[in-house]
């Protein structure tokens, strides 16, 4: 197997006509390689512009073969103590030395280390938030926002009180209940957010070295925009109300409106009806026979008449003055019965 470091292309790794190529985008610290040594510590040790670096063989492995997706660099610097970070001072640019110190060349002399010594606290110190602005008017961290209704731009600064190493730190935050998770800033240590939504926020940091785990204690700083008037609770249960009481005055008054309606036709009809069954006009009748002549010009008898023309029913009966003209012998009994 053989280690090849180039100028710009990263760390290639050569093995039976394979070539596997680790940059920054897989993780490397940094593209431009000058020497790579090996600790015997399962670590290869690489000097760059910006200082040395060293990575997991079995990081470097595990990516060749396809197990993951990324290799884990630790970086030194002025930070641990070098007085000048570019390990470019000649060729060779680095040697390991019998008793497993590596010795690289930089612009500012040589570089001692012993990888075996190389140690760095795991638990970092927990995150602060230094400095908020909302829109570009700077707030105090420790009060939390408690921001007006409208769309603001927000800015935060957040660090961790580390005097071994801060430039190894590493961060990540969230605006929980805006963003999904927590999002890696790496080093970066700024972040913004704009159109924000009326609601109730907390704004987290957590804090880790490079090689240490996640330091959960950092900050929750609290935040809350508050809603315009119109889109409050309040408000929209108020309107919300409005409406349904909109809606059964107005579902009232139709029915109300379709009753009258109803109303009105039933009182048409039944006048309707009332005019059909009422006899007006001139109504031709005989005079000796006491017939009718209908709008056909049809002559029927007068209880035929009324009856189809109106609700009256007849019976028969004839008058004394009938009695007398047809049947005289009768009319004579009923009056002699009537005196006695």
């Amino acid at each position: 197997m053989l280690w090849v470091g180039t100028y710009g292309g990263g760390l290639s790794r050569v093995e039976s006509g394979r070539i596997t190529t680790y940059t920054t985008r897989q993780g490397l610290f940094d593209d431009v390689i000058f020497e790579i040594l090996e600790d015997g510590r399962g670590r290869l040790w690489m000097s760059c512009n910006k200082g040395i670096f060293s990575v997991s063989v079995s990081d470097l492995e595990s990516f060749a073969a396809g197990r993951q997706a990324s290799v884990h660099s630790i970086a030194y610097g002025r930070s641990d103590g070098m007085r000048n970070a570019e390990a470019n001072g000649g060729s060779p640019a680095g040697l390991r030395t019998e008793d497993g110190r590596l010795w690289f060349a930089t612009a500012g002399g040589l570089v001692a280390l012993d990888p075996a010594a190389v140690t760095r606290s795991r638990d970092a110190p927990p995150a602060l938030v230094e400095e908020i602005w909302v829109d570009g008017e700077r707030q105090d961290p420790a009060r939390g926002l408690d921001l007006p209704p409208g769309n603001h731009r927000l800015q935060f600064a957040y660090s961790a009180a580390s005097l071994l190493a801060p430039d190894h730190l590493r961060f990540s935050y969230a605006l929980e209940g805006f963003d999904a998770g927590l999002i890696d800033a790496g080093t970066r240590r700024q972040t913004s957010y704009t159109n924000v939504p009326a609601g109730t926020y907390r704004f987290r940091v957590r804090v880790r070295d490079e090689e240490g785990p996640w330091n959960e204690a950092g900050i929750a700083m609290p935040l809350r925009v508050h809603a315009h008037w119109y889109r409050t609770p309040v408000f929209l249960l108020m309107a919300g109300g409005a409406l349904v009481l909109a809606a059964a005055g107005a579902y009232r008054l139709r029915v109300r409106e379709l009753l009258a309606r109803e109303r009105e036709l039933a009182d048409r009809v039944e006048k309707a009806l009332a005019d059909v069954k009422v006899l007006r006009g001139l109504i031709p009748i005989c005079a000796s026979c006491k017939k009718i002549r209908d709008d056909r010009g049809y002559w029927n008898q007068l209880e035929q008449y009324i009856g189809d023309h109106s609700e009256a029913a007849f019976s028969h009966g004839i008058c004394p003055d009938c009695v007398r003209r047809l049947y005289p012998d009768l009319a004579d009994k009923i009056a002699r019965r009537s005196s006695s």
